[in-house]
């Protein structure tokens, strides 16, 4: 794989050329196999172009005022008024301090914060907590057509033993993963029979139990975080949550190309649509930078696939271009993602035109990392966040 994704027309147009996909697109059915990582030709065919030299300064600073400004609302302003007099976030923001970052297991009681108790307990967890870079859950599933012979019914076998992948091929059998409103409950996870010999799992039997609670931790912090800055703030009309999302990117057919999930989503609740994403790591971003950007474009585009903007016919008549919100967390460090795209982009991912256009293209904006160790960078990115959620849900 190339030391970095391409980040301008001319990078995407030589990186595809040397993999062979210049001619291409996603449409083309060129990956039959079943994956659940996705591949740098398939990334390439995305037409995603990422530009990650965007520091946390460069938006609080230079770029609010463009993706938070009109000439009616200043949303940036509306979000530090209501923080300034909001006396949880001045406690919040005073506790993190270099001495605050002790041992959570000390027998000691932790500081009352109100709202951001838990809060900064959570990110403290993040921060202190023994990741491993490897313990990622897959959020992608590429699936290959179905030929006729597959949809045929299969003919009743005896209920195997629980062993096994057989076991536990049963035991997903029962739970939806697919359906945006399924819930892995704790019965259900109790089912599942241990990983054997056999298991695809290797090294540790229980790795993959590991990476959904070092997941869950930094999860847990990041949920937590956006609903103590938004619960209590009366211009945001919507909800952080931490339901687990699933959107699906079709061909021209309509069948399934693959299944992108996110680890939460923003709701507004006027029509509960989907307004931000959010995607988790464990790890640091430089641990796996590549396979996070290429899994983050495919998350954006399956979303815009599944769901364009519903102003599509205006939209594409204006010529301009539109943008969407994903918020990332690897470890303790937030990024915000600025994604940008026009109705051409939209046409492609929808298969809705013959052919793509040379200047077709999803931006990937990113801007970070933003320390929740760091009192100033914390302060920045909470009054960026409370005003992207104001914006977004009025």
């Amino acid at each position: 794989m190339s030391a970095y994704l391409p980040r301008s027309k001319g990078q995407w147009a030589a990186q595809s050329k040397q993999n062979g996909v210049e001619s291409g697109t996603i449409h083309d059915g060129l990956f039959r196999a079943s994956a659940s990582k996705i591949q740098l030709q398939q990334f390439l065919l995305l037409r995603v172009l990422w530009n990650t030299k965007l520091g946390s300064d460069a938006l609080y600073s230079k770029d609010a005022l463009k993706y938070l400004g009109t000439d009616q609302v200043d949303y940036h302003r509306l979000a530090k008024d209501f923080l300034r007099g909001f006396k949880y976030w001045s406690m919040y923001l005073g506790s993190i301090t270099p001495q605050a970052h002790g041992d959570l297991t000390k027998n000691v009681v932790f500081p009352d914060l109100g709202t951001f108790s838990l809060v900064r307990y959570h990110q403290l967890a993040s921060q202190a907590a023994d990741f491993q870079s490897s313990s990622s859950l897959p959020k992608l599933d590429f699936t290959p057509a179905q030929d006729k012979r597959q949809l045929r019914p299969r003919p009743e076998t005896p209920t195997p033993s629980r062993g096994g992948m057989d076991g536990m091929t049963n035991a997903f059998d029962d739970l939806d993963i697919g359906s945006p409103s399924s819930e892995l409950s704790a019965q259900s996870l109790e089912s599942l029979p241990s990983p054997v010999a056999d298991s695809p799992f290797t090294g540790d039997p229980g790795s993959v139990f590991k990476a959904i609670e070092d997941e869950q931790i930094v999860n847990t912090a990041l949920i937590l975080y956006l609903d103590a800055l938004t619960m209590h703030c009366p211009h945001v009309n919507g909800d952080w949550s931490l339901q687990r999302h699933a959107f699906t990117f079709y061909n021209a057919k309509r069948a399934k190309m693959y299944e992108a999930r996110v680890d939460g989503v923003l709701r507004r609740r006027l029509d509960r649509e989907v307004m931000a994403i959010i995607e988790v790591k464990s790890a640091l971003r430089s641990d796996n930078l590549n396979d996070i950007l290429m899994q983050e474009g495919a998350q954006m585009a399956a979303w815009i696939s599944q769901h364009p903007p519903t102003d599509l016919d205006q939209f594409r008549k204006s010529g301009g271009s539109t943008k969407r919100l994903l918020i990332s967390q690897d470890r303790h460090q937030i990024y915000l993602t600025i994604a940008e795209f026009n109705a051409d982009y939209v046409d492609y991912v929808r298969a809705t035109k013959a052919k793509s256009k040379d200047d077709v293209f999803l931006r990937m904006n990113s801007y970070g990392p933003f320390g929740t160790d760091d009192q100033e960078e914390t302060r920045r990115l909470g009054e960026l966040i409370l005003a992207f959620s104001i914006k977004l849900c009025s």
